[in-house]
């Protein structure tokens, strides 16, 4: 059984780097020295193959010619590497996948794209779909690629669930370097009871219509170095959702060093949009991300905050940069021992007439909030707005 190189939470929550390169280091150094000089957050998070296998797509019958179905042919690859340890090679080319049928891969392989190779969906009319899927499997990694959806071609109009990479029920599966967009639904998603350690590095989501990722159940699960932006289209339309289904927990989640970029709905959110029930759960934190012009052409009425923490135990936004948002810059609804701590929050631009509008720091409804040492200024509306949160405004800002 192979285990997943990952980032230990806890690690990561310490800000560990790798040292400076020794002097001297030449021009000439190993790949897997310069790897480790890359900062933390940019690590590999793929585990190499642990066979030699090695499964050309092509040799099954894919074309990649743009216009055939090669679903049939990736799936039949799929079953020759499953359980070896080996490697799924996609080269370069335009692969078109039924999104109703998807790329469902199996469990202890490698999925590797060559560079220029596209999985890019036929129209689909459902509600509901996935174009590359790891469903019910371990010991999984992802490498490159570009995953599309039919969101320009889509032939019904309802549903919001037609996603481009899904994790569903899985453990120990890393998504590296893969690019995700134009989806019905989500760039990526994560949930499914049993889902545990999940790594998403150096991804890219763009132009997806609900979320650039949502996960919806998970232990361990990390984002990192990667890029969420241009959502559009269905509500939420965040960035980063972390938003627990009914009955389900997110815990241990770490969202750190990502840009959150232009996406209408908000930035990232950790918690449930409502208060605090027993039946789901969110624990994690968001640390070092750049959150910046959210919330522009949201199709809701109220202010959408660039972070948003959320019916939430312990939640925490931490060192981040929050900027020229529309709407709220960081929001702590109905939170138990959340922690708002040395973020940057400015240009935050009132969306509504409503009191919180325009504010750099909203507290509702929070119990035993920790909340200090910010830097907030020149927000249209109060830099920290309280009501009934249990935490003195003054303390929020850095002196």
């Amino acid at each position: 059984m192979r285990t997943l190189v990952t980032l230990a939470v806890g690690a990561a929550l310490l800000g560990v780097v790798p040292a400076a390169a020794a002097p001297g280091d030449g021009p000439h150094r190993s790949a897997a020295s310069r790897a480790a000089e890359r900062p933390a957050w940019e690590r590999d998070c793929a585990v190499p193959p642990t066979s030699p296998k090695v499964v050309n797509v092509r040799a099954q019958g894919a074309t990649g010619d743009g216009s055939t179905d090669d679903t049939a042919a990736f799936q039949k690859a799929v079953g020759k590497v499953a359980g070896t340890g080996g490697t799924l090679l996609v080269p370069k080319g335009d692969y078109r996948i039924d999104p109703d049928e998807a790329v469902d891969v199996g469990s202890d392989m490698t999925v590797r794209f060559e560079r220029g190779a596209r999985l890019r969906a036929l129209a689909s009319d459902q509600e509901s779909y996935y174009v590359l899927l790891v469903r019910d499997a371990h010991d999984v990694s992802i490498v490159g690629g570009t995953v599309v959806g039919d969101r320009t071609v889509h032939q019904g109009s309802t549903g919001e669930w037609g996603h481009a990479v899904g994790v569903l029920s899985s453990r120990r599966v890393a998504v590296q370097g893969t690019r995700a967009r134009e989806a019905w639904g989500d760039g990526f998603y994560i949930g499914g009871k049993g889902t545990a350690k999940v790594t998403l590095c150096r991804v890219v989501a763009k132009e997806n219509r609900r979320q650039g990722v949502s996960v919806t159940y998970g232990r361990d699960v990390v984002i990192r170095g990667s890029v969420f932006r241009d959502t559009h289209g269905t509500e939420p339309e965040l960035g980063i959702d972390v938003e627990p289904n009914a009955d389900s927990h997110v815990t241990d989640i770490l969202l750190w060093r990502n840009l959150v970029k232009d996406n209408a709905g908000g930035g990232l959110a950790l918690g449930l949009p409502q208060r605090f029930t027993d039946t789901s759960s969110t624990t994690g934190v968001a640390r070092g991300n750049r959150v910046l012009h959210n919330g522009y052409g949201a199709l809701g009425a109220l202010p959408r905050p660039g972070i948003l923490l959320s019916s939430g135990t312990g939640t925490r936004a931490v060192g981040n940069v929050v900027r020229d948002n529309l709407g709220i810059g960081i929001a702590s609804y109905y939170t138990h021992r959340a922690v708002i701590r040395g973020n940057t929050i400015t240009g935050t631009v009132r969306s509504s007439t409503w009191p919180e509008g325009g504010a750099g720091i909203h507290m509702e409804q929070t119990r035993g909030l920790v909340c200090r040492g910010n830097d907030v200024h020149d927000n249209e509306g109060p830099e920290v707005y309280s009501y009934d949160a249990d935490t003195p405004r003054r303390s929020c800002r850095r002196p």
